[in-house]
């Protein structure tokens, strides 16, 4: 506490705060990061970071887990390398010169809790603001995220329930933030939840339990159940038409309503 250090090598349980760290390399355990400064984090080998209101000059490379609650990375690299799990719940992350969060891991950008923020966490690359590589997965839930290239490269999986991502380019930077969807573009509803599309209301049954009920006219692709779910699908008097694939059911489902449900294949 109050201290400079050179550098830490961490492979126990270690609390640093208000201190300024050279560097971290953390271990199989669990650090705790609180109001201090340094220049990097590097945590590997199935160790967990926690880091609260610190800055840091450099960069973060992660193949395990850290949960970045509020602070800074300014970078003249890559922000953050993540392949592990990286939870942004607030705070922000740039790049002056490339990515500001180069992913092959998971990404978590905010909370999925309902409430939507559009100002944290922040998000700036000099090129994306987020780069999402071969089989990561990027969930956006909060914040926004910027970039000169643009906001994201590669799939976002992931957004908070009944909001869609909307983009604006202001001098040299493309921002994407979140708005709630329109009525016109609402497809289901589950726990007064709306959806732009069946298939992301199915995977957000909470429990693996749910009635979901349609809302318009629509044609999907890819509609899965998937194993261990017990999904009720109220048509409500619409029709959806499946569109190169079937519904596939590998859990639980049932249909109710008047409605109809066609397309290609069985």
């Amino acid at each position: 506490t109050g201290g400079t250090l050179a550098g830490v090598n961490n492979s126990g349980m270690m609390t640093v705060s208000n201190s300024s760290i050279g560097g971290i390399s953390n271990g199989s355990r669990v650090l705790d990061i609180k109001e201090s400064t340094l220049s990097s984090i590097s945590n590997y080998n199935g160790g967990t970071i926690n880091v609260y209101d610190s800055n840091v000059s450099n960069n973060i490379g992660n193949s395990s887990i850290v949960n970045f609650y509020s602070g800074s990375v300014a970078s003249s690299s890559i922000g953050v390398s993540n392949s592990g799990t990286f939870n942004l719940i607030s705070g922000t992350i740039t790049s002056t010169s490339n990515n500001a969060i180069s992913n092959s891991g998971t990404i978590n950008i905010g909370t999925k809790d309902g409430n939507v923020s559009t100002e944290m966490p922040v998000i700036t690359g000099k090129t994306y603001g987020v780069s999402n590589e071969n089989s990561g997965k990027v969930n956006f839930y909060d914040g926004i995220v910027s970039g000169e290239s643009g906001a994201f490269s590669g799939t976002v999986n992931e957004v908070e329930p009944g909001y869609k991502i909307v983009t604006n380019k202001t001098d040299t930077l493309t921002s994407a933030t979140l708005t709630l969807v329109g009525d016109d573009e609402k497809v289901a509803v589950l726990n007064g939840i709306n959806f732009t599309s069946l298939q992301d209301a199915i995977n957000s049954a909470e429990n693996n339990t749910a009635t979901i009920t349609i809302l318009k006219t629509s044609v999907a692709e890819n509609i899965v159940v998937n194993e261990n779910q017990n999904i009720t699908l109220d048509l409500n008097g619409k029709t959806i038409t499946l569109k190169n694939q079937t519904l596939k059911n590998n859990g639980t489902l049932t249909i109710t309503g008047s409605g109809t449900l066609t397309g290609s294949g069985a």
